[in-house]
């Protein structure tokens, strides 16, 4: 029965949390006066990365590069899938392609770096991976001056 408290109690917390995550990203958003496509790409991408990050390096140190890397493919196939797709489905989710077309630009050169990246002896070394936390320092720094 504890576990099912744990589960009740944890589902309410998320739900909860997220709302006051959203809430507090789009205040932050209004009172810096910038975008809130520019909030939603920097910090809220980085408050539901965190978990991931932790994940992936753990992962990776213990030497199970495997999780790491089905980690990462898994929550970008079930970002664009599952979460955008229910959030369609709860309501309207509009953004003019216009305005998106750098980020979805830097989507598909990261994802198509980390394809070259496993696909070469299915390693990734430090430099690949200096390479990709530059290249999205780069992608951060370029929404910022946009905005």
């Amino acid at each position: 029965m504890n576990h099912w408290v744990q589960l009740i109690g944890g589902g309410l917390l998320l739900y909860f949390g997220a709302e006051w995550f959203v809430g507090g990203a789009s205040r932050l958003a209004l009172g810096l006066r910038v975008p809130q496509i520019l909030v939603g790409l920097t910090v809220v991408a980085y408050g539901t990365s965190a978990p991931e990050i932790i994940v992936c390096v753990q992962a990776a140190r213990g030497g199970h590069g495997e999780v790491a890397l089905g980690n990462v493919i898994g929550s970008n196939i079930a970002n664009i899938g599952l979460i955008l797709g229910v959030a369609a489905l709860a309501g309207s989710v509009r953004a003019p392609l216009a305005s998106l077309a750098a980020d979805i630009a830097a989507l598909v050169v990261m994802t198509a770096l980390a394809a070259a990246f496993i696909r070469r002896e299915r390693v990734i070394s430090r430099a690949e991976g200096a390479a990709a936390v530059t290249l999205y320092a780069a992608f951060l720094a370029f929404a910022v001056a946009r905005s």
